[in-house]
């Protein structure tokens, strides 16, 4: 099953196109993804031609149009949002933030989802995230389990997806988390015995 974005929470954007970019975007050849222009009201839709469940929404401002709504929801292989909207930010010198939710949990790069930056029509690329070392042990807390071979999962997977600076780091924050489990533990214990 290929990866699909299963929704992006879109924090900010700026995007301001001529009317042609939208023209030239809706009759470019994509491949697997043929796109249509509406008109909604005043407003100007592009989305896939096959309905799907994406969109760019464009307000006209004098001669231009400005980006008024995203919607990214069930992306197959986020090709809406890789091929449509990142290809107009990157043209148009755009700036958009948001958290782009896999539905492989690998692509998840923090957590529960991947960020994406752009600024000025350039992508920012985003560090790599270890909290989940912290989720795990949270979890493991809350569910009264031992997280210690969880822990050793996720210290393979970071030490594989860190980089070298950050590797460090990262064992640090593992050792620090595995004292303050056995301190829990100990404080637990104590508790139930008085």
């Amino acid at each position: 099953m290929r990866p699909r974005i299963e929704i992006a929470e879109v924090v900010s954007f700026r995007l301001t196109v001529p009317y042609s970019a939208l023209e030239q975007a809706a009759s470019d050849e994509l491949g697997e993804l043929p796109l249509s222009l509406e008109q909604d009201g005043a407003d100007v839709m592009l989305k896939p031609a096959d309905g799907g469940d994406c969109s760019l929404r464009f307000a006209p401002v004098g001669e231009e149009l400005v980006l008024t709504e995203v919607l990214i929801c069930n992306d197959e292989a986020g090709a809406f949002f890789s091929r449509v909207l990142a290809r107009l930010l990157t043209d148009h010198a755009g700036d958009l933030e948001a958290k782009l939710v896999w539905s492989q949990a690998s692509r998840n790069t923090h957590g529960s989802h991947a960020p994406v930056v752009f600024r000025k029509g350039r992508a920012i690329p985003q560090p790599a995230s270890a909290p989940s070392a912290a989720n795990v042990l949270r979890d493991a807390v809350l569910a009264g389990g031992d997280p210690q071979g969880e822990l050793a999962g996720v210290q393979a997977a970071s030490d594989q997806a860190a980089a070298p600076a950050d590797e460090e780091e990262i064992r640090q924050l593992l050792a620090r988390a595995k004292e303050h489990w056995a301190e829990y533990q100990r404080l637990k214990s104590a508790r139930e015995e008085a």
